[in-house]
């Protein structure tokens, strides 16, 4: 099955989870961390030789997932701040703050399937410096890097907003390979960005969102690792269709095939 962890405000996951429901060919369920102890529990075990134990029980329907159902999770988590804990003391609140993004990297580490944003350093978000080592990545490729990125994010806001979508060009990268959204067809370059992300490969999930500058090239304008799904449509939920019923090695997450699959 696939695991949505997410924020309660993440209206893409949430469009996500809903379309995978609706078509039925996809099981996933959506963990939000706001939600623990109000409409699911966890129970965590991690022992000395790697065999951790998870298993999440849910209230309504009431349903219990163990960690080894899991065969893709899809983690779109940065710092959670624990809504319930609004109204205690500033130092229950640190407390309680401190022990759910502690926890939740926890989780993610010892649940054995591929996971679309690996932890890193104990960080939910991974590697925070992604967007300037992909600007300094892809500038040596040779592509050009729009003066507003990765810097400024409203000015990058009321650009995406103040340009048509055909004036804006998506690339997703998802354990290295590329998902365009449907329909995306209108740069020649489109090709040529393409080969410059997945050349430089990554196990993260991406999104890659290129503008044409003054001069009428395109240039990159952001990167994220909470791409907008539901721009990509049947095309993520394809792929996500894929990632689960691919066997993969529980060892280290190395979704390559079983050696043991049977051929025909």
């Amino acid at each position: 099955m696939l695991l949505i962890l997410a924020h309660h405000n993440d209206l893409e996951a949430q469009w996500l989870y809903t379309d995978l429901l609706a078509a039925g060919r996809v099981p996933a369920r959506l963990l939000m961390p706001e939600a623990l102890g109000i409409d699911y529990d966890i129970t965590l075990q991690l022992h000395n030789r790697g065999n951790h134990g998870v298993h999440v029980q849910f209230y309504q329907p009431a349903e219990t997932i163990d960690g080894s159902d899991v065969s893709y999770l899809l983690n779109r988590l940065t710092y959670i701040e624990p809504l319930v804990w609004n109204n205690a003391e500033p130092a229950e609140k640190t407390y309680n703050t401190n022990e759910l993004n502690a926890f939740f990297p926890a989780l993610i580490e010892a649940i054995p399937c591929p996971v679309s944003n690996p932890i890193h350093h104990g960080a939910l978000y991974g590697d925070s410096a992604f967007s300037r080592k992909w600007t300094r990545l892809l500038t040596r490729q040779g592509c050009t890097i729009h003066p507003d990125a990765p810097g400024n994010p409203e000015r990058v806001y009321r650009l995406l907003n103040d340009h048509a979508a055909t004036g804006l060009a998506r690339i997703m990268l998802c354990d290295k390979e590329i998902i365009l959204p449907p329909g995306q067809e209108q740069w020649a370059e489109l090709p040529v960005l393409q080969r410059c992300i997945r050349d430089q490969g990554s196990v993260e999930t991406l999104e890659f969102i290129f503008l044409r500058n003054a001069g009428g090239e395109p240039a990159l304008l952001h990167v994220s690792k909470t791409p907008a799904l539901s721009v990509y449509g049947p095309n993520i939920t394809a792929f996500l269709s894929r990632k689960i019923t691919h066997p993969y090695d529980t060892v280290d997450r190395n979704p390559e095939r079983n050696a043991f699959a049977v051929t025909r």
